[in-house]
């Protein structure tokens, strides 16, 4: 089966389904793969959780990030 097969078949699956396999997937590889962040990146991530720490209100629920991700996929 081809790699365009397989995403073929799972593109077919519900979408609980497609995430079942995603978290099978990632569940079984290696623990070094995805390697670290770049600092950078480390140094946003921790700026973002201290800005949530300090004001949790100011976070988007679910919801609201579900919308705005498709407005801008829709684009």
């Amino acid at each position: 089966m081809t790699f365009e097969q397989i995403v073929s078949s799972i593109n077919s699956l519900s979408p609980a389904d497609q995430v079942r396999i995603v978290n099978a997937i990632w569940d079984r590889l290696p623990d070094d793969v995805g390697g670290i962040l770049p600092e950078e990146e480390t140094a946003v991530l921790k700026q973002r959780w201290q800005q949530y720490l300090d004001d949790p209100s100011s976070a988007t629920s679910e919801e609201e990030f579900r919308t705005e991700l498709n407005e801008r996929r829709d684009r």
